[in-house]
């Protein structure tokens, strides 16, 4: 609790060090701060409640223009229910994937010597990076759907880049190549449980008639 109250109302040069080195040398950065050099560096947990409590905020104070979709259409209607959702859940979410996240990428990454709860410091620092990108991202919207439409393509690229950039530079005593290659498959593996569980969560919603067919 005291690094939550201490990363939302104390934000010093620290965050800002952090933010930066996770763009400019992500994978370095993070093998710097498991090796236990950790000074001036924000914590994972602390970094990415920040940064999804500054993406929650504007989202809200910058929500998407839909004027271009015919308002009562079940269109809109579902774009305002997604909009809302990722104004209110999309840290959440982020949050709650990280276990699965660092499941997969210690599974297949697990010949190069980083136990699971290091790769939840992975993730989680990933995660931060994801969605300080999708900050920038934000006021995209405010230039019309098919503009939020493009950002949302970029958006998915540039996490993409940014999980096999810092992967990369993390192992860069590895063959790039097999990294990449490890990378692909921790990405798999990830969506592939992902569905899984979607699945099973749908039937058992099912067969207790939370949900009707």
């Amino acid at each position: 609790m005291h690094e939550v109250q201490h990363s939302l109302f104390h934000v010093d040069r620290g965050l800002f060090f952090t933010i930066k080195e996770l763009f400019t040398r992500p994978g370095f950065a993070i093998r710097e701060f498991l090796e236990g050099k950790r000074a001036g560096r924000f914590k994972p947990l602390a970094t990415l409640v920040v940064v999804a409590t500054a993406y929650s905020l504007l989202y809200r104070l910058i929500p998407p223009d839909l004027g271009r979709i015919a308002k009562g259409s079940a269109e809109f209607a579902l774009l305002e229910t997604l909009n809302s959702w990722m104004g209110k859940y999309y840290a959440l979410m982020e949050l709650a994937l990280l276990p699965l996240l660092a499941f997969s990428s210690w599974i297949a990454m697990r010949k190069y010597g980083h136990n699971y709860v290091e790769h939840s410091v992975i993730q989680t620092y990933l995660a931060a990076q994801r969605i300080t990108v999708g900050i920038v991202f934000i006021p995209l919207g405010l230039l019309g759907f098919f503009a939020a439409m493009l950002g949302s393509s970029l958006l998915s690229m540039a996490y993409l880049a940014g999980f096999l950039l810092t992967l990369v530079q993390l192992y860069a005593t590895r063959p790039p190549l097999r990294v990449l290659a490890r990378s692909a498959a921790a990405f798999a593996l990830f969506f592939a449980l992902l569905m899984t569980f979607a699945v099973v969560g749908a039937v058992v919603l099912f067969r207790l008639k939370v949900i009707q067919p």
